[in-house]
């Protein structure tokens, strides 16, 4: 007994970190419930989208020709040929759409996308003799929309005064598969070499609409009410981002002519050099969230249990083990607590009731255990001030590692601070840690 007397405080600081071990078991747990949750999140969201429209990408338009492939004889097949626009102008607005079912919402939209653009300096020669076998009686404009179920109505195109419907392209295409198409009239007078057209799409989606024009210039517009988005693809617009919303502008020329002005159906060039989108984001949400502060659930325990150890210290009053293990046991039910709450209320105030309640409950039992209800209260504001630096953290994206690594170079530098009070007292037999504010010898380390 005198032994563990002597050595008092290395037992307990091995029984703490045996401890803290433990209580990662069911941290691990906890963060096994969140992904629980999350995968549970993922699932409804499926749902929502598979009766609704999935994220949504338009490839085109571009004009398609049938051509005969040995020139004038149609026994021999067609082959078909790709023409790029030389202009393009395409704006649009994007509504967004929240649906909630059960605990969960989804971001959805509806967006009306007008299109307008132009091919150039085309020489449509009809005599079946001289064009090299081209078909420009069959001609039509191509795109392609990747899910049609989010089609809001039928898509009318305009060219030279004349309307036509898209459709589902009948030809066997390998450049633009599964595609729409709608009939184009050209221009037959040969002093008119420019071939105009526009039309308007009207498209529901899920959470992120790219674009994949294939133009000479492109000109693209878009914007919405929601203030949060994300600009994908390799080519970032001009934008602005205000509380009120977003609007993106994105010029892009065809300099590297990543796919020619004109080519056969069969060509497989690199295709996604003028690939340009935006998503909605929701910011981080509650789940993501909730498993970051888990992560820091180590860093909460140990310096709990080291401002108890230094409680011990300058209370001269042991406590029992059990009572660390119950107060590791309070610190991880504020996990279950926040992402319990967090589903109803948000992350933001569900960690402010959780953290409240979980203070609040350790502060008073350390009141209790200690008898000193200044010791709880000089318990609650350092634990406080924990919880409140860790939420700092989770609310710092771009700026976390920096402001964690700082933060923990300050706590560690004040525990050093504190602890240097800490040394061994020798009097007679009796060997013990004790403070330095007991007014020991300063040489023989004796309490005067």
């Amino acid at each position: 007994m005198q032994f563990y007397d002597r050595f008092h405080i290395f037992f307990r600081g091995i029984f703490v970190f045996f401890l803290i071990l433990f209580l990662l078991i069911p941290k691990f747990l906890i963060q096994d419930l969140v992904k629980e949750r999350e995968k549970r999140q993922l699932e409804v969201k499926d749902e929502v989208v598979g009766k609704w429209a999935s994220e949504q990408t338009i490839k085109g338009p571009m004009l398609l020709v049938p051509k005969y492939k040995n020139g004038v004889d149609a026994r021999e097949g067609d082959e078909y040929i790709w023409i790029k626009p030389n202009e393009l102008n395409i704006k649009g607005n994007i509504d967004p759409e929240i649906k909630h079912r059960s605990l969960y919402k989804v971001v959805l939209y509806k967006t009306q996308l007008h299109f307008q653009g132009n091919f150039k300096d085309l020489v449509i020669d009809r005599n079946m003799a001289t064009n090299q076998g081209m078909q420009w009686e069959k001609a039509k404009i191509v795109m392609s929309i990747s899910d049609y179920t989010g089609m809001e109505n039928v898509i009318q195109l305009n060219s030279n005064d004349s309307n036509s419907e898209f459709a589902a392209n009948t030809y066997d295409l390998q450049f633009l598969t599964n595609s729409l198409a709608a009939p184009v009239r050209m221009n037959t007078d040969p002093t008119i070499k420019d071939q105009s057209f526009s039309f308007d799409v009207q498209l529901k989606g899920y959470e992120q609409l790219n674009l994949e024009p294939y133009a000479k210039k492109t000109t693209v517009e878009l914007s919405s009410p929601w203030n949060i988005p994300s600009f994908t693809g390799k080519i970032l617009p001009d934008n602005q981002v205000t509380e009120k919303g977003f609007t993106a502008t994105w010029n892009v020329m065809d300099v590297k002519k990543s796919i020619p002005d004109q080519f056969v159906d069969a060509y497989y060039g690199e295709v996604s050099e003028n690939f340009m989108g935006v998503k909605l984001l929701q910011g981080q949400d509650h789940y993501s969230k909730t498993d970051r502060s888990i992560k820091y659930a180590i860093l909460i325990i140990t310096l709990t249990f080291v401002v108890y150890m230094f409680i011990e210290l300058l209370q001269k009053k042991r406590i029992n083990a059990a009572q660390y293990v119950l107060v590791g046991a309070a610190l991880l039910i504020f996990y279950t607590l926040l992402l319990s709450i967090s589903e109803y209320t948000g992350f933001n105030m569900a960690y402010a009731i959780a953290a409240s309640a979980v203070i609040l409950q350790i502060s008073i039992y350390t009141g209790m255990v200690f008898k000193s209800i200044k010791t709880a209260i000089v318990f609650g504001v350092l634990i406080s001030v924990l919880y409140l630096f860790i939420f700092s953290l989770i609310q710092l994206e771009d700026y976390a590692l920096l402001a964690g690594s700082v933060g923990l170079f300050l706590i560690l530098s004040l525990i050093m601070f504190f602890s240097r009070k800490i040394q061994w007292s020798k009097n007679g037999k009796d060997e013990k840690l004790v403070l330095k504010d007991e007014k020991t010898d300063p040489i023989s380390g004796v309490p005067q």
